[in-house]
């Protein structure tokens, strides 16, 4: 195999909603050694062509042992991990030789002012990101998927405001601004692909996008398009729904407030309402270091066909709760 290609990948957060999706995508290419690293106590299952380390996660030398020989790392962990935890797996990575670090990113544009900037779940990604630039001294370089809200979790979870099971809708102001947002299986398949690339050489190569921001997308839709997609796949229109309209500024403005208050229920209004607001970055459409547009074989993704999958979900789990 070449030299000029990945080969050693590890991954920390395997088996999570993001990352299981993430080594699946991994394993379907055939080419890579990977290394998955998990906690002592772990009951996870992985493949049985996937190596496992277990050790644990408080010994920064398990961490540093664990990622020797591997040249790329990618990070998914739960919000609930500690909050060190990540900058303590960076060092590790740095004094182990990786030479790429994909981060516990997977979020809104961390280059926007305000998605990157205000949002304050995603500020500290950014000191994250210098960690690794000031630390790795150009050897070890960090890449950070942007996707923006994922689909399939803001749907079943009704963070767009939209309820296709209860065929309730709010949309704010008239739910036609546009943001990006990407499926699980995208974001798998994306940084599969990215990780594919030659790593020097004819662009596109993976140090194209060295210490920079890589964009996927599966949709480029507004409230309006949801709404539309999701009476598309249950066979409904508009007046089998109960749908009102909110001001965004207030609902955005309120979640703002209620974070600075300490309150974890404003991150949804925050977030979501920030995306439902024209020109505070929800929406990547067209920037250049879309994957989607510069590597070939990502999937061709439907959005009637994807709801309506979410859809029979969320409406399986509504059965089995009652």
């Amino acid at each position: 195999m070449s030299t000029n290609q990945i080969q050693n990948v590890a991954i920390i957060g395997g088996t999570g909603q993001v990352g299981s999706r993430i080594l699946s995508s991994l394993l379907t290419v055939k080419r890579f050694n990977i290394t998955a690293v998990s906690r002592s106590d772990s009951q996870a299952a992985f493949p049985e062509n996937v190596k496992v380390v277990k050790g644990d996660y408080n010994s920064d030398t398990f961490l540093e042992q664990a990622l020797v020989g591997i040249e790329a790392l990618i990070i998914t962990l739960a919000v609930t991990a500690p909050k060190d935890l990540e900058k303590r797996i960076i060092d590790a990575a740095i004094k182990a030789g990786v030479t790429w670090i994909i981060p516990n990113g997977f979020v809104s544009d961390g280059a926007h002012p305000h998605m990157g900037g205000k949002i304050t779940v995603n500020a500290h990604k950014a000191v994250l990101r210098r960690q690794i630039e000031q630390s790795g001294n150009g050897k070890t370089k960090w890449i950070s998927i942007v996707n923006g809200p994922w689909y399939d979790f803001s749907l079943k979870n009704l963070a767009f405001s939209i309820d296709p099971v209860n065929r309730k809708a709010t949309l704010y102001d008239d739910g036609k601004v546009k943001f990006n947002t990407t499926t699980w299986h995208m974001v798998g398949a994306g940084v599969a692909a990215l990780l594919s690339l030659p790593v020097s050489g004819h662009s596109p190569t993976l140090s194209d996008y060295a210490n920079k921001f890589v964009y996927l997308s599966s949709f480029h839709i507004g409230q309006r398009d949801i709404l539309d997609a999701a009476q598309a796949a249950t066979g409904t229109t508009e007046k089998d729904w109960t749908i009102e309209q909110k001001d965004a500024q207030s609902y955005t403005d309120d979640g703002f407030a209620k974070m600075s208050r300490g309150d974890i229920s404003g991150i949804v209004p925050m977030i979501y309402g920030s995306h439902f607001i024209e020109g505070l970055g929800g929406s990547y459409e067209g920037k250049k270091q879309t994957l989607n547009n510069v590597v070939g074989g990502l999937p061709k993704e439907d959005i009637v066909e994807v709801t309506k999958r979410l859809i029979a979900e969320m409406e399986a789990t509504k059965s089995s709760a009652s």
